[in-house]
């Protein structure tokens, strides 16, 4: 029976993908505000901390642009060569990918799986419950007693039933980015880990753990605070916060505290609820935004745990003079990466053997010439004894009616596939359409064109046409207010009769997103609007304005869902 403890079946899956490790590593993490830089070195076995290095970053630069992120680490890595003396011409770059990009999930294996069934075993068990489609998907894992939410366990922490492992997955898009990045940077990508883990192997390294203590561990960055609680070897909890962090004093970052505060707690209690493996006994706070020592006292003062400031700098000797520990996720990829000591590589995942059965491939090749033989034997048999036109002219027909057969099969899967996307998603348009209506102010001042654009994403988006351009500003800040992210594009002037301004709006539905049309009442319709009047003498052709300019399908005097119109 396969055990988490198995040696030979964890060194065996490791040494598989083993890849080569370079002398000299340069360790990125970066968030909207800064750019961290770790130079290690490794002598054997041994891998040393040379160098920390930051960068603030542009406030105009856009993460998302993979070539301009790129260029700009190419700058700051010009810079910290020139100042520490260091060439890079031969160094691996190191990144990890955010937890918030990542999909974590346990599985339990049979018993006895070997290692060469794991990778396809867990690609087929989590492909479903991916929330991008298989294709795009890219898949690794690592054996570990990951007990989030225990299903993995039967309730009391014991795998003995099967091989516990977590499975990490990212879509492919992601990957890409970062590869982007590095190309742009003008230095090879070697690894793309998980920053979870690149902390934990950070904690590992500067603290000392008894086997069965549980610890909490926080790393705040500027966009996300990523709460890790380890016991053990193993990552038993894991998830993200995201709360952004504004630079300023400590006095403007009231908020953000209490909100990381609020995140950290209800953590603390989601896991103790959860799980039946002990109390969390410690909490360790890294990161370099500022609010590390506000957060520390309001958690000890809120759950009376023990807390504090993880300092990578006086455990591991670092050369540095600042803050060492905003570097926690960069140090843990340095120290980690021994060719098989980081168990995420999305950029060298774990695949199944390509296995080759000679024997049996060449028993099928007899057997399908001799099929193949006997079937041209027996159709010219027929085609000589029955006519050959009306045998041709039979083959084509039913040729024919298996493409008809098979274009009918091909569009009814893809209508299922889009049935069940819907259903997965657990939106309900309608009810966010009908919040978004209450919302708008009267038609004579804000036309909603009625051609809403719902996406599988999570977004909805429309155009409005507005007498004012503070009448959109105020609307998209409503939207604001409920939970929406307004995003407009192609502003511009309308002409729409007095309808004077055009805006493209999209909004995010957040998942779970919860909607309450009873808050909201439409105001009546005024007796004198002529909004349809304008709106008919608008060069877009014709369209008979609903409650806030949306049309109304029935065209009823009340709303689909609920109210008068205006």
């Amino acid at each position: 029976m396969a055990s988490l403890t198995d040696n030979a079946l964890i060194d065996k899956l490791r040494q598989r993908m083993k890849p080569s490790v370079p002398r000299h590593l340069v360790a990125i993490d970066f968030d909207s505000r800064f750019v961290r830089i770790v130079h290690a070195q490794r002598t054997g076995k041994i891998t040393s901390i040379e160098t920390l290095y930051s960068n603030p970053m542009p406030e105009a630069l856009d993460l998302d642009d993979a070539e301009a992120t790129g260029k700009f680490l190419a700058l700051t890595l010009a810079d910290f060569s020139k100042n520490s003396k260091t060439s890079l011409g031969r160094c691996g770059m190191l990144m990890s990918v955010p937890r918030r990009k990542a999909v974590l999930k346990p599985l339990t294996l049979p018993p006895g799986t070997q290692p060469a069934e794991m990778a396809s075993m867990v690609r087929f068990q989590v492909e479903k419950d991916l929330p991008f489609s298989p294709e795009e998907a890219v898949i690794d894992f690592t054996i570990t007693s990951h007990l989030d939410l225990a299903e993995s366990t039967n309730g009391h922490g014991d795998t003995a039933a099967g091989v516990g492992v977590l499975v990490g997955a990212v879509s492919t898009d992601v990957v890409d980015h970062y590869r982007r990045i590095a190309e742009a940077a003008g230095i090879k990508l070697r690894r793309l880990g998980l920053r979870p883990y690149a902390n934990m192997k950070c904690v590992d390294a500067c603290v000392r753990r008894a086997e069965d203590e549980t610890v909490m561990s926080v790393h705040i960055t500027s966009d996300e605070t990523e709460i890790n609680v380890l016991k053990g070897n193993s990552l038993a909890f894991c998830r993200s916060a995201v709360v952004r962090i504004p630079p300023g004093e400590s006095g403007q970052q009231t908020r953000s505290v209490e909100l990381v505060v609020q995140e950290i707690v209800r953590s603390v209690h989601s896991y103790s609820s959860a799980q039946h493996h002990g109390e969390i006994t410690a909490v360790l706070i890294a990161g370099g935004t500022g609010i590390e020592s506000p957060v520390l006292r309001g958690i000890e003062s809120k759950l009376g745990i023990q807390c504090e400031l993880l300092s990578p700098d006086g455990a591991l000797d670092l050369p540095t003079r600042g803050n060492a520990s905003a570097y926690s996720a960069t140090i843990g990829l340095a120290i980690a990466h021994q060719g098989q000591d980081q168990p995420f590589d999305f950029l060298n995942p774990k695949h199944p053997p390509v296995q080759h059965d000679v024997r049996r491939t060449q028993a099928l090749m007899i057997v399908a010439a001799v099929v193949v033989l006997l079937a041209a034997v027996v159709v010219a048999r027929g085609m000589y004894l029955g006519g050959k036109e009306e045998t041709l002219a039979a083959y084509k027909s039913r040729e024919k009616k298996l493409k008809k057969d098979t274009q009918n099969h091909i569009s009814l899967i893809r209508r299922a596939k889009t049935v069940d996307a819907w259903l997965k998603a657990r939106t309900n348009w309608v009810d966010h359409l009908a919040l978004i209506s209450q919302l708008a102010p009267s038609c004579q001042d804000l036309y909603l064109r009625s051609s809403f654009k719902t996406e599988r994403k999570g977004t909805i988006t429309f155009q409005a046409y507005a007498k004012g351009h503070q009448v959109l500003d105020d609307f998209k800040v409503r939207l604001a207010d409920v939970g929406y992210n307004p995003q407009s594009k192609g502003s511009g002037p309308s002409d729409r009769g007095d309808y004077t301004h055009s805006e493209e709006i999209t909004l995010t539905v957040e998942p779970g997103m919860k909607v309450d049309l009873t808050k909201y009442k439409h105001v009546p319709r005024p007796a004198d609007d002529d909004s349809e009047r304008q709106l008919r003498s608008g060069s877009s052709g014709s369209s008979r304005p609903g409650s806030s300019g949306y049309r109304r399908p029935n065209g009823s005097g009340r709303s689909r869902y609920g109210g008068s119109r205006r």
